[in-house]
């Protein structure tokens, strides 16, 4: 295990449920989060196993994924530095859905819920900000759940394309193979590669390498047919 680095002991300051408290707060926090480290296709946790911890990534990527009755793969999240998981599992007892796997090399803090229920006994007005990131998580997974199921994969791509040009400026690059952007919007690979190439071919966007994106018409691209 590589030593941990200033940056890395801070990053439970990284997080909602923690970065509105003091340092020293946050210094005390840390005395009960584990640094742990996963290789690239390493699972942070399995599905249907006890949820019992929350997990702040520092670097690397996981992507949590569950199996459909049909026992096919289906991506929920992509998480990256700076985000977390597990927040679900912090108050009640109950069992993943869905499983975490290191897409890439990670390290992330983790916090054991018999340590953060502990914590609330010194700090309680954490609970609030965990309540508020459980409430986001939900419409998050509402707005995702609604859109996959009365959308068309036209529709479903054009919205994934804008809320990505709004966060990170009109050239992206998206966050995770084109494989995987199929599974999370429930359609194939190759609908997705015929949608991107007729969105582009209409001029709304433009595809560059190395899964760069330009979206050039945002309007025309998330305009109702």
């Amino acid at each position: 295990m590589s030593s941990i680095t200033e940056h890395e002991h801070l990053c439970v300051a990284r997080v909602p449920i923690f970065n509105h408290l003091p340092h020293a707060q946050l210094e005390q926090i840390e005395n009960l989060v584990h640094h742990n480290h996963f290789a690239a296709g390493e699972p942070l946790y399995l599905e249907n196993t006890p949820a019992d911890a929350l997990y702040i990534l520092h670097a690397g990527q996981v992507k949590i994924a569950r199996s459909s009755a049909e026992g096919r793969e289906q991506l929920l999240r992509l998480l990256g530095p700076g985000d977390f998981d597990g927040d679900q599992a912090l108050f009640t007892d109950r069992q993943h859905t869905a499983e975490a796997q290191a897409v890439a090399p990670v390290t992330a803090c983790v916090l054991y819920k018999r340590d953060f229920q502990q914590l609330l006994q010194t700090y309680p007005a954490i609970s609030t900000a965990v309540i508020s990131a459980l409430a986001t998580r939900i419409d998050e997974l509402e707005t995702q759940t609604t859109m996959v199921t009365t959308a068309d994969v036209a529709t479903r791509l054009a919205r994934y394309l804008a809320d990505q040009a709004q966060a990170q400026g009109a050239t992206f690059t998206l966050p995770m193979k084109k494989r995987d952007l199929a599974d999370f919007l429930g359609t194939t690979p190759e609908t997705l590669s015929r949608k991107l190439a007729g969105f582009e071919k209409n001029g709304w966007i433009k595809q560059g390498a190395r899964r760069q994106i330009t979206v050039v018409d945002a309007a025309a691209l998330t305009a109702p047919e």
